[in-house]
This record gives structure tokens, sequence and C-alpha cells, in this order.
């Protein structure tokens, strides 16, 4: 049980991958699991292969298990599971591709170390697998969980800490050490020297251990010696791993190796073309539908809550001089997301907006949000149409996610009626809060400030557009203000491109028509002077929300019309601020001195006015979890239902083994020679003894086999044919191959007779649970401790502990219990192998005249037991 227990560590170690605590049972559940087969089949079966075969066979029915019976999911885990585990964003899902190599792992450890405490003496190899399993979890977990919130953790928001975790293992592995190290100390030998005193027990104690007056050295000093010394190991362990974990814990740590910092998983199809320059593409092309966005209804009020004017789909933060493009590597995520490096919004400073995205035409993989995502949930359109009731697949597509940036992409292009459920965090600073706040610094912010070659022109310009702004609030308000004024009007028809020297151009222009532009060449030139300046920006692309364009249901229609991009700054203590510097009263809008192009062969309309919303300020809404969808409640209920008939199969396996092996033990029995077969029914009966409780020890004798059973109501029955066969297996001892055939036949009659009054007195529930009992295939145990104390005669006072020399007796016909013979010179016993006539069956037998042999009569007298008989080891 404790070095099973020295796996958990490892299991709970894990949970800093994953948000809540539906990890924990399938992992804990691979260690008890493991260990039970192990325990099981390192007794039961006695070839070391197919323990370990037994072993795997069991891990993949435990695997089968978890996917739910898929086995390609169970393959698919076992191969690429290991780096998805690496690469997984914090706090992940509980997903069968990441639980599969955990509990595979953990799988392992568990089996081997139960097989090697059942199968070897030696005190430390049990714990090497358990010590190699949580090495290696710690390995595939790393860092993760640092910078997560203790709010979307596992263990009701509690981090487990691999230091403290590591206590724990050295905890139960050096108590695991100290009991096997001490555990040859616990099993008492048999007596070899003289008792000193009145000897009830063949040890020389009540219970054969020895009474607590002993000398030095009997059995009972060495279970007080093994007491106290287990005492104070166990109060040395704890001390010593407190003291060591409250240490560790406050020491600093270097720089370690992260092997989740060096595996990237190419992510592919998420977006073929820079969303940047298809925003005019979008403008200029016929009006269609793109999606619809539908706020949640505020908890507090119970109307929708207000949410942004913009709709981002991208945020692109490097830039190299000509382009601008992802500023992070996407990862695959599930439910919950993970946040960012320090560049997320502030609880403080946002509020939690849940809304509902439907795509009304199949386009981008890129999804819609609004500032840092915390939480998705993708429902496809089949889901809502029924396939899942006809049987057909409703698989989402795979999400990536980019936590520096909040953008999420579909690994599928979203197909129309597909849907979208989003929690947000969305910043909502108040004015004081925006007129206090400065640029962000620190690693996080530092890519966002990179200018590459650094054109001097830049910072000019920059200069000459705030003017004497000095806070930097006043900076960004001035620049953005001064963008969208008319000294840049917006003009759909300008030359696209955003480099330097496009922006050098739309800046400082030579001519009236170089300064014209629409949203791309606003939004970089606000990024680019503002990191002249000192700020981190980067540019964002997607979707404003029009007024004029809501449903009676309250969701806003968004058609490639509003296709947009704008710029956003870094605030301290704020998170990622949207910024104007465009005229978007119009988004395509071309100068009167451009003729429009005809589209398709058609004139463009006249372009309608867009308004865009300003949402009124609001305070930050109580966080109401959503709920899951129905899909997962099937999965889930498909997933106990095939849990149970499983554990159902595995009981009824194990049953069908224990039954199984009784039958082998007992047709191998009752084959043989004569001697063999009355030898094996003893062995038998001492098995369905054993089904009652009976001790197994081969310490005992024949004689305190019947005084064990002859004292307990359950086998009291069986006492008087037990004691016939046990004569019979006497003398088949000391005939060998000269024993007869009657004899081994009326020694399995007793067998059945021994069943039968079992089954009589105890009852059909009694024997049903006997079947199935694993005692008598389990080892035997070392000493003798059950047996009842006996005459204090049987041991001379003060006379050696050694055995009693057995007074002959002469066995009656088919069972050794015969009456006594009469006063005079003793009968001539006949042949050993025979046990016809009058047999000695003591130490020493006179000889006599050679007589026939004659089988036993099974109808014979029984008349009182030996002595002592001695059970051969």
């Amino acid at each position: 049980m404790l070095v099973a227990l020295a796996c958990l560590p490892a299991a709970l170690v894990a949970g800093r991958l994953f948000a809540g605590m539906r990890y924990l049972a399938p992992l804990a559940g691979a260690v008890v699991a493991a260990a039970l087969v192990a325990w099981l089949t390192a007794q039961l079966v006695a070839r070391l292969e197919l323990v370990w075969l037994l072993g795997l066979v069991s891990g993949m029915l435990y695997g089968l298990v978890l996917t739910a019976g898929n086995v390609d999911l169970l393959v698919s885990g076992l191969r690429v599971g290991w780096p998805r585990v690496l690469a997984a964003a914090v706090p992940a899902e509980p997903r069968a591709v990441l639980l599969i190599p955990l509990g595979a792992l953990l799988w392992v450890a568990a089996h081997l170390a139960v097989v090697l405490v059942v199968r070897t003496e030696n005190t430390l190899l049990p714990l090497l697998p358990p010590l190699v399993g949580l090495i290696g979890v710690l390995l595939l977990v790393g860092d993760a969980g640092d910078g997560v919130t203790a709010a979307t953790l596992a263990l009701g928001g509690w981090r487990p800490s691999p230091v403290l975790l590591t206590g724990v293992f050295i905890l139960l592995a050096m108590a695991v050490a100290a009991l096997r190290a001490a555990r040859p100390l616990a099993a008492p030998g048999p007596a070899t020297g003289p008792a000193t005193g009145p000897a009830t027990g063949p040890a020389g104690g009540p219970d054969g251990l020895g009474g607590p007056g002993g000398p030095d050295g009997s059995p009972g000093r060495a279970r007080r010696a093994l007491t106290g010394s287990l005492v104070v190991t166990v109060v040395v362990v704890v001390v010593v791993t407190l003291l060591a974990t409250a240490i560790g814990r406050q020491l600093p740590v270097a720089a370690r190796f992260d092997p989740r910092e060096h595996v990237r998983p190419p992510v592919e199809n998420v977006t073929a073309l820079n969303p940047l320059v298809q925003v005019r593409a979008q403008l200029v092309d016929a009006e269609h539908e793109v999606f619809t966005v539908r706020p949640a209804d505020d908890p507090k009020t119970g109307r929708p809550a207000a949410v942004d004017t913009r709709v981002r789909i991208a945020a692109l933060g490097d830039f190299d001089g000509a382009s601008w493009r992802d500023d992070g590597q996407f990862v695959r995520v599930d439910e919950k997301l993970p946040t960012s490096d320090g560049s997320s919004v502030r609880p403080s400073t946002s509020v939690t907006v849940r809304a509902e995205v439907t795509f009304r035409a199949a386009g981008s993989d890129l999804l819609p949000t609004f500032g840092q995502p915390t939480s998705v949930t993708y429902h496809p359109a089949a889901e809502a149409a029924g396939a899942a009731q006809a049987g057909g697949s409703v698989d989402a597509p795979d999400l990536v996610f980019q936590p520096s940036s909040g953008s999420l992409a579909a690994l599928a292009t979203p197909a129309r009626g597909d849907r979208v459920e989003l929690v947000m965090q969305v910043p909502r600073p108040s004015q004081r809060a925006l007129a206090e706040a400065v640029p962000a610094t620190g690693p996080a912010a530092e890519p966002y400030t990179t200018l590459p070659g650094r054109p001097s022109w830049l910072e000019v310009t920059a200069k000459r557009l705030i003017g004497d702004a000095r806070t930097p609030y006043q900076q960004l308000d001035a620049l953005q203000k001064a963008l969208a004024g008319p000294d840049y009007p917006y003009d759909l028809s300008a030359s696209p491109g955003h480099s330097y020297g496009v922006l050098n151009d739309f800046l400082n222009p030579q001519q009236e028509a170089d300064s014209h532009g629409y949203a791309e060449q606003h939004a970089t030139a606000f990024a680019a002077l503002a990191r002249a300046l000192g700020f981190p920006t980067r540019v964002a692309v997607g979707y404003l929300l029009d007024r004029n364009r809501v449903t009676t249901d309250g969701a806003f229609t968004v058609t490639n019309w509003q296709a947009h991009a704008w710029p956003e700054v870094l605030l301290a203590g704020i998170g990622w601020v949207s910024f104007e510097p465009t005229d978007i009263s119009d988004l395509r809008h071309r100068a009167p001195t451009v003729e429009p192009m005809p589209l398709g062969g058609r004139s463009i309309e006249a372009p309608t006015s867009l308004k865009p919303l300003e949402p009124p300020g609001v305070d930050p809404p109580s966080d109401a979890g959503g709920g899951a969808g129905g899909g997962t409640g099937r999965v889930l209920a498909w997933t106990l239902l095939i849990a149970v008939v499983s554990l159902l199969g595995l009981v009824l396996a194990t049953l069908s083994l224990i039954i199984g092996e009784k039958a082998r033990r007992r047709a191998a029995r009752s084959r043989g020679t004569p001697g063999d077969r009355a030898r094996g029914a003893w062995h038998e009966a001492r098995d369905r003894l054993a089904e009652q409780g009976v001790s197994r020890s081969r310490a005992l004798t024949y004689r305190e086999v019947l005084r064990l059973a002859g004292q307990r109501p359950t086998t009291a029955a069986a006492e008087q044919p037990l004691r016939e066969l046990a004569a019979l297996a006497e003398m088949a001892r000391f005939a060998g191959e000269g024993a007869f055939e009657p004899d081994a036949t009326r020694a399995w009659r007793l067998v059945a007779e021994i069943r039968q009054g079992l089954r009589n007195s105890n009852g059909r529930a009694s024997a049903l649970r006997a079947r199935i009992d694993p005692r008598p295939l389990l080892p035997p145990p070392r000493g003798s401790s059950e047996l009842p104390p006996g005459p204090a005669a049987e041991v001379p006072p003060g006379g050696p502990a050694a055995r009693i020399p057995e007074p002959a007796v002469s066995a009656g016909p088919a069972t050794g219990f015969g009456p006594a013979p009469a006063p005079g010179p003793a009968p001539a016993p006949g042949p050993l192998a025979g046990f016809g006539s009058a047999v000695g069956v003591g130490p020493v037998a006179a000889p006599a005249a050679p007589a026939a042999p004659q089988p036993s009569d099974p109808g014979g007298p029984a008349g009182p037991p030996p002595s002592s008989w001695a059970e051969p080891k």
C-alpha cells in the first residue's frame, strides 16, 4: 500500500497542467488499478514473464476505459501524446490525449513497484519505479502553471508545489524502506533453545512469539525491539522530510532546463495570408454577412452586456520594417485558455464579457474575440442539426491560441452555422486610470517596442504630431487625433502597404495624394510612431460593430464591409488599450478624384454610414460559470458506463482465475501414485479449512491442525473425517511408494465428506464465498501464532522444547484410529505400505513375521487420535 501511495505525488504534480480536478480520478485510478493487478498476479502467477504480460494487457484495458473504447485514440495518445503534454497550454482540459501518456507512466511505475515488493527482498529496489515516475512527470510538467491564476488550477485553486509533493514522496519512500528493512525481525522462527518457563504454545508463549518476560533473543524481545525502532524511524523520517521540504521551498533555485521551452509543434493552416492586407480586399468586395455576435445577459442588470466596438481576429506585434506579423506561437487548447506572460488585462480594470459568435459564411479560420479570452466552447453546426442522434460524427475542430496576443484560431475553417461561446476579460479603465497610465515595461513589453533600423524621421514626426502633450496618455491621444484629422484623409483608393517607405510618404507627403490612406496606413503609422516614443504597441485586425445592424434578440450582424484595423498600446496595470487614429465614419470612402472601379460588372453601391456603438462604462459583473454542453454529459455517461462494465469484467475475470486455479490444483493432487494422492487429499483439505480461517502454516503438525479445526464453530463439523484423513496422510507419508490404492480413494472420499460437512454447517452463502476465497492460493504464513494454548503437560517442565517422542498407536482398519491392542506382546505389524492390520505409527516399530497386506476397511471405527503427528514441511 505504501509503495503504491508513493506513486500518487507524481499524479498530483501533473495537476499543474490541468484546470479543475477531473484529471485526478483517471491518474489516481491508474495507480490503484496497477497496484491491485500487480499484487494479484505476483501472488497467483508463478512465471514473472506472465506477470509482466498481464500487467501490460490490464494497462491497455484501462486505457480503453479512458478512451471509451476508442483504440485509435489510445494508440494516438501513446504515440504523439508526449509532445502534446509538453506543448499543452496551461490550464488544459483533461483530455484523453494528454491523460494517456501520464497514465501509462504512472501505471508502469506502480505495477513494477508492487511486483518488486512481492517478489524481491531488496529494501530500496521497489522505490526505483515510483522515483522514475516522479522524475518523468516533473520533466513533462516543467514550469507549467507558474503564471496561471490559482482560480483556474486544480484542487480548488491550490497550485501543487513540486517541492512539497517531492517531500511527500520522500516521506513515503523512507517509510517503505524502514518497514522492509525491519521485516525479517517480525517473522518469528521456531524455538530451538530451551524454554525457561511454562510453555503454553509451540514457541513458549501464548501467541507463539514468547512471553513478555522472555530472555534476550526471544521473539517477544524481537517484537519490542522492532516496534521501538519503527517508532524512532518514523519520527526521524517525518522530521527530516518536513525540514528538507521547508528549506527546499525557501532556497533560491537557479534557472533549470525546462523541456517545455524547447517543444514547438508546428501548427499549420492557421492563416494563409496576413489579415492586415485583406482589410482593403474585404471593403471593396460585394457585401456579405461574416458572423453575428450576441452578448450574453449581464448577471447584474439582466440585459445584454455592453461589448467593445471592435472585434479582433488577429494581433500583429512583430514588425521588421516591411510588414507586421503574428507575435507569438499558437498552442493547442481546450475549453480553458492560458493567461499571457504579463500582457493580459487586469481584473481590477476590466469586465467579464460573455458572447456567442455564429458564423454566417465559411471564411477565415481566425475566430473573433474581445480583449483577452479566458474560455471558449465550440459548437459545430452539425451538433444543432442532430447529427449525433443520427449516428454521425460531430467533432469540433481543434483550437489553437496565442496567449500573448489573445488570438484564437481553428485548425479547420468554420462552417456556416458553427457557434463559439466566449468568456473574455475586456479592459474598462476609468478616465482617471488612463490619465495616470504609463507604458508597460519589462520582458513582456520589450518585444513590442523594437523598431528595426529605426529611421530618424520616425521620432521627429512623432514629436511633431504630439505637440506639447506631456503625460503618456496625452501623447497617445494627441497622436490618434492628428492621424484621424484632415491632414491625413481617409481614402480607400490609396496605395496599399505599411513599410517604412510607405509610412514616410504617408506621414511626410510630397504631394496631396501621398497623405491619403485607410485603416492599414493609419493603424501601422500610429503603432510605429508610438514605438518611437517608447510605447509597446501592436496592430489589431478585425471588424467594427454597428448598432444599426442589431437583430431583435440583441445580436450584432457583422459584414465584410466592417473590416478594420487599429493599434493597441500596452499600459502598465491596465493591459492592451485600443486607440482609433482612423476616421471610421465611412470605411468605404474614396476620394472624389479617384474614379470608382466597377466590381464584377456592377457599380459599387453608395457607402452607408457606419456609426460605432459607444458602450457605457459598467462595473465588473460577477463571474458566473458557464455550463458545459450536452455532448460532454453524454460522453461522461458513456465513459462511466464503460468503466463500470470494465470493472465488473475485471472482477469476474479475477474470480474465474481463482476458481480455475483451485480446480487445477485439485486435479493435480488427485493424480499420481496412491501415496501422492493421499497426501494431496490432505493438502486439499487444508485449503478447504483455510477458506474458513484455519491457518495454512507449514509449521503446524497434524494434531495442531485438528485442534484448530475442532475449536472453530465453522469447521467443527469436519473434525471427525479430518481425523481419519490425517491418519491416512501420516501413513502415506511413511509408506512411500507402497501405499494402497483403496487408501488413496478413501482419502478423497473423506475430502468430499469434509466439504459436504462444511457446506451443511455453514450454509450455501458461505460455500459460495469459500469458492472465491483467494487465501488458499496465497503463500502460507511463516509462523503458527494462531495455535490455541495446549495442555502444559505436553512439554515437561524444564525439559527441552524439542519434539516429544510419539507413542506407538495401532491404526484400526482404514483409519489409523482403531481401538488399542490387548495387553501382551505387540502384534507384528504388516508392511508399512499396506496399512492393513495393526500398524505402528510411533518412531519405532518392532519387527514381526510377514503378513499379507490388506487394504483398509472404510467402515472401521475411529479411535482416539495419536498424541502428535508431524506434518512434512
